[in-house]
């Protein structure tokens, strides 16, 4: 995890600002979900469920795919595990650990 944080400065983190689309919603801010947290809470978020499942190794190729939220990782697919890197096993071990911390 310290190398995956350590590619995380605030200089990564702070190029890192999107607009957030979601089927059916309009544009989100780019500093923070619907619940108000801001990005380097989200960022935060993210890396602390890769580290959970022993995978904090893809910490950046999350940041830098703009996903950012524990909820965008439920959301992805198979083919968007697939195009981070992730093995099935792997995506198996993100999705579980992203439904139990959506609720």
């Amino acid at each position: 995890l310290a190398d995956a944080k350590a590619n995380l400065n605030s200089a990564t983190i702070s190029k890192c600002k999107i607009k957030v689309q979601r089927p059916g919603n309009h544009s989100e801010d780019d500093q923070s979900d619907k619940q108000g947290q801001s990005q380097p809470e989200l960022v935060h978020a993210v890396s602390e469920l890769l580290e959970s499942v022993g995978l904090s190794e893809f910490v950046s190729r999350f940041i830098e795919q703009h996903i950012f939220s524990v909820a965008d990782v439920a959301d992805l697919s198979s083919e968007d595990f697939q195009n981070l890197g992730l093995t099935i096993g792997q995506k198996n071990k993100v999705k579980g650990a992203a439904a139990k911390n959506k609720t």
